[in-house]
């Protein structure tokens, strides 16, 4: 369901899903859930928001939910250096994986 909240741009009832979830079903919420919820904000646009929501996870983000904050930085030029930061901390986590990288030159090909 979140993934397709998140496909969809459907941010309040990604929200509500996730709060189900956690709230009246105690379900523990895995990365892939995390990293859904940050896909729907990054998909309206909530930098911000999604930034909160993977300082708060209960474990150490991987390099997909990384790499989905670098995603939402790349239409908002002024978001170069949480861009690059969040890049650098994918980087650190799986330097093999290529996406960041790519995301990374998106978001430096916005500024050229």
């Amino acid at each position: 369901m979140l993934s397709a909240c998140s496909h969809a741009g459907k941010l309040d009832r990604g929200w509500s899903y996730f709060a189900l979830m956690t709230g009246e079903f105690k379900l523990v919420p895995w990365a892939e859930h995390y990293y859904c919820m940050v896909d729907v904000l990054r998909r309206v646009g909530q930098l911000k928001l999604a930034e909160s929501l993977v300082s708060n996870m209960p474990f150490v983000p991987d390099s997909k939910v990384w790499g989905s904050l670098v995603a939402v930085c790349v239409p908002q030029e002024q978001e170069m250096e949480r861009g690059n930061q969040a890049a650098k901390n994918a980087f650190e986590i799986e330097p093999g994986n290529a996406a960041p990288y790519v995301l990374l030159c998106n978001l430096w090909g916005k500024i050229t």
